[in-house]
């Protein structure tokens, strides 16, 4: 019976990357096990001059995907992130104004490309664009849910700013029934100016779904305005 050729570890990487969704974002770190880090970076430059994949920024490297009109699609802020997490062991999280355009709590898209960190602050530049990382403390990061942080970075950006009077019962409309159950148990995690604010979005409906933003309180004070 003859004998399988074994895979060259450029094969081997080709065929990960090849696995992955167009526009995924990795550092050489994502390959250790096919090999040294001499040999994944020889087989990295391979594949930039076959054309296969691109650098975009040092130990960064991207697959870029092809939009039917648009052409070639850059990297996104979130799946660099998502690379620097994975090689770092890292922690992030959106910052407060970028949280609230995604939970629609915002229509200003933030000019700013942000997000809050449990590693040290740094600025990225990569695919073209500046990323800057802010420290926050670990517990701050780490210990609840992403749909949570996700929400507690949003309240953090509107603490100022009047809601309509609907505001968190749309907000506890975009979120799933589990999602709620998460913001919930995080609950403890969150500053107590905040507990108003979350329990009104996890309700169903009813006048505690309707709180708007005056009446979540005043976060240096604790209590409401």
């Amino acid at each position: 019976m003859p004998k399988l050729e074994r895979m060259s570890i450029r094969e081997q990487v080709l065929k990960r990357i090849r696995s992955k969704e167009a526009g995924w974002v990795f550092t050489p770190s994502d390959f250790l096990e096919l090999g040294s880090h001499y040999a994944i970076g020889m087989a990295l430059g391979r594949l930039i001059r076959a054309g296969h994949i691109e650098r975009i920024a040092r130990g960064l490297y991207h697959r870029p995907g092809q939009h039917p009109k648009f052409g070639r699609m850059p990297p996104t802020p979130a799946a660099i992130v998502a690379a620097i997490a994975r090689r770092d062991g890292a922690t992030f999280r959106e910052t407060g104004a970028s949280a609230a355009n995604k939970l629609q709590l915002s229509e200003q898209v933030p000019m700013r490309l942000a997000y809050e960190t449990d590693g040290q602050s740094r600025r990225i530049e990569a695919g073209g664009m500046k990323i800057d990382l802010i420290h926050r403390r670990p517990n701050q990061i780490r210990r609840s849910t992403p749909v949570s942080q996700l929400v507690f970075s949003a309240l953090r950006e509107r603490r100022s700013v009047k809601g309509g009077r609907d505001e968190w019962e749309r907000l506890g409309a975009l979120l799933s029934e589990a999602d709620k159950r998460k913001l919930l148990k995080d609950l403890p995690l969150a500053p107590a100016w905040m507990h108003q604010a979350i329990r009104a979005i996890a309700a169903e409906r009813g006048r505690e779904a309707r709180t708007n933003l005056l009446e979540v309180g005043d976060p240096k004070k604790g209590r409401p305005r």
